[in-house]
């Protein structure tokens, strides 16, 4: 037990009439000090083909992001493909509820492609709102009551967000012109580098494409909890290996996939965050810049090749803290 001594106890040490009869001894438990070594594989030449495979079918932004936050999950998790375990189904799993509601946002907003958001557009979202949200759960959880329980405020946290994610919407059209360019887009490019006899595909699903005022923006929906300080590079790119910046990262990802398919001299990248959408668009931002360039786009792609290089490079092994090369 912890915390101080009773009343009771400090009342007999002190009482007169039992000193000799009462022995106070402090116990505490040994503790021992342990070591252990991180986590960590060599890349061995049948893991190495193991990631020319991965090569092939292509790394997606999300699972680079995986290497840079710990290089042992991402062996864990896309070479040796152990999946995560299943979450109970009293509950459900943030990968999930992330899926939902980028689905509910994607049949929405789906009728309005190629055209300009305005005020009888955002009406008819909202009017939608209620049977879109329905026929997700129906779709994704065909065995769950909505009706009751968890599930019942699972359904009511992702109504409430929505709902507040249209107003936002309805407010910020009002003031800015937002046009729908692409949803739901996969792209995937070939990346050759000299370093490696084999190319290396990179892939990914880009969430929504829109003209801002004219400015085409690779928007990225975002479930989870997302700050203003990890879309921001202040120190040119050298911070997108950094573990606090992979969002920034996805999104330069996703900005070298659009630009590789679409000739652009500016874009912008920016992320919806659907839980905190009043405190507004999170735009990435490259030395205190949310305009990317052709150039910004080229340098990027530099630091990328970095990355992936060190990714097949055999002398660095995969570990839970960064080797250095031996």
């Amino acid at each position: 037990m912890g915390g101080e001594r009773s009343r009771l106890i400090s009342q007999l040490l002190t009482d007169a009439r039992f000193v000799g009869n009462i022995t106070h001894t402090l116990a505490t438990p040994k503790v021992r000090a342990t070591t252990s070594s991180p986590k960590q594989v060599a890349k061995t030449l049948l893991l190495q083909e193991r990631l020319r495979q991965l090569a092939l079918s292509g790394f997606s932004p999300s699972s680079l992001s995986v290497y840079i936050q710990n290089p042992w999950e991402f062996y864990q998790r896309y070479v040796l493909r152990l999946n995560e375990p299943e979450i109970a189904q009293e509950t459900i799993a943030p990968n999930l509820f992330g899926t939902i509601i980028h689905d509910i946002l994607h049949v929405l907003y789906l009728p309005f492609l190629g055209k300009t958001l305005d005020a009888s557009a955002m009406q008819e979202m909202k009017d939608r709102l209620s049977q879109v949200i329905l026929d997700m759960f129906v779709k994704h959880l065909p065995d769950v009551n909505i009706q009751v329980g968890r599930f019942l405020l699972v359904h009511k946290v992702i109504t409430k967000y929505l709902v507040e994610f249209l107003k936002w919407e309805e407010q910020r059209i009002a003031t800015n012109s937002i046009t729908i360019v692409a949803l739901e887009e996969r792209y995937e490019i070939l990346l050759d580098f000299p370093e490696l006899d084999f190319p290396i595909k990179l892939k990914g699903f880009l969430d929504r494409v829109e003209d801002i005022n004219g400015l085409r923006c690779i928007s990225d929906y975002k479930t989870g909890r997302v700050t203003p300080a990890e879309v921001k590079i202040l120190n040119s790119l050298e911070s997108i290996s950094e573990a606090n910046k992979t969002k920034a990262f996805q999104l330069l990802c996703y900005s070298l996939l659009y630009s590789k398919n679409h000739e652009l001299s500016a874009m912008q990248g920016a992320i919806y965050p659907i839980k905190t959408i009043r405190q507004g668009l999170l735009s990435l931002s490259l030395n205190r810049n949310t305009v990317l360039t052709p150039e910004d786009i080229i340098a990027f792609e530099t630091q990328l090749k970095t990355l992936i290089l060190e990714i097949f490079n055999p002398q660095f092994d995969f570990a839970e803290t960064r080797l250095l090369p031996l």
